[in-house]
Protein backbone atom coordinates (compact mmCIF):
# COMPACT_ATOMS: atom_id res chain seq x y z
CA UNK A 1 0.00 0.00 0.00
CA UNK A 2 2.86 2.48 0.57
CA UNK A 3 3.89 2.39 -3.33
CA UNK A 4 0.16 2.57 -4.34
CA UNK A 5 -0.18 6.06 -2.05
CA UNK A 6 3.04 6.96 -2.96
CA UNK A 7 3.37 10.75 -3.53
CA UNK A 8 -0.43 10.90 -4.34
CA UNK A 9 -2.07 13.75 -2.53
CA UNK A 10 -5.21 12.17 -0.72
CA UNK A 11 -7.83 14.35 -1.42
CA UNK A 12 -10.80 11.88 -1.07
CA UNK A 13 -11.88 8.93 0.59
CA UNK A 14 -12.90 7.10 -2.78
CA UNK A 15 -8.45 8.10 -4.24
CA UNK A 16 -8.18 6.15 -1.00
CA UNK A 17 -10.03 3.32 -1.33
CA UNK A 18 -9.06 2.81 -5.39
CA UNK A 19 -5.23 3.12 -4.77
CA UNK A 20 -6.09 0.25 -1.70
CA UNK A 21 -8.17 -1.83 -3.69
CA UNK A 22 -5.03 -1.72 -6.96
CA UNK A 23 -2.75 -3.48 -4.36
CA UNK A 24 -1.36 -6.49 -4.70
CA UNK A 25 1.95 -8.76 -4.07
CA UNK A 26 3.99 -10.58 -6.14
CA UNK A 27 1.98 -13.94 -5.81
CA UNK A 28 -1.02 -11.85 -6.51
CA UNK A 29 -3.06 -11.43 -3.58
CA UNK A 30 -4.98 -8.87 -3.68
CA UNK A 31 -6.88 -6.49 -0.96
CA UNK A 32 -10.12 -6.18 -0.47
CA UNK A 33 -11.67 -2.64 1.00
CA UNK A 34 -15.13 -1.38 2.21
CA UNK A 35 -15.85 2.39 3.07
CA UNK A 36 -18.45 2.89 5.84
CA UNK A 37 -20.25 5.81 5.14
CA UNK A 38 -20.95 6.65 9.23
CA UNK A 39 -19.73 8.80 11.62
CA UNK A 40 -18.38 7.09 14.70
CA UNK A 41 -19.23 8.13 18.16
CA UNK A 42 -16.17 10.18 20.25
CA UNK A 43 -15.95 9.07 23.89
CA UNK A 44 -18.48 5.48 23.69
CA UNK A 45 -17.96 3.25 26.25
CA UNK A 46 -17.77 -0.20 25.84
CA UNK A 47 -21.01 -2.46 27.68
CA UNK A 48 -19.09 -4.57 30.85
CA UNK A 49 -19.75 -7.89 28.79
CA UNK A 50 -17.46 -6.76 25.58
CA UNK A 51 -15.30 -9.28 26.07
CA UNK A 52 -17.15 -11.74 26.55
CA UNK A 53 -19.49 -11.04 23.70
CA UNK A 54 -16.51 -10.63 21.29
CA UNK A 55 -15.85 -13.50 19.11
CA UNK A 56 -12.65 -13.64 17.09
CA UNK A 57 -12.12 -15.93 14.24
CA UNK A 58 -8.42 -16.92 13.38
CA UNK A 59 -7.57 -16.75 9.49
CA UNK A 60 -6.83 -20.63 8.46
CA UNK A 61 -4.09 -19.42 6.21
CA UNK A 62 -2.22 -16.79 8.33
CA UNK A 63 -3.90 -17.17 11.68
CA UNK A 64 -1.07 -14.53 13.52
CA UNK A 65 -1.79 -12.13 11.43
CA UNK A 66 -5.52 -12.02 10.18
CA UNK A 67 -8.46 -12.48 12.28
CA UNK A 68 -12.53 -11.18 11.87
CA UNK A 69 -13.80 -9.50 15.14
CA UNK A 70 -17.31 -9.89 15.54
CA UNK A 71 -19.07 -8.49 18.61
CA UNK A 72 -22.56 -10.23 19.33
CA UNK A 73 -25.46 -8.56 21.30
CA UNK A 74 -27.18 -11.47 23.06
Amino acid sequence: MTKACQSVILKSIELVNNLIAKTKTSTALKVVTNILNKTSETGRKVTDNFKENMRTQLDEYLPQWNYTATFCVN
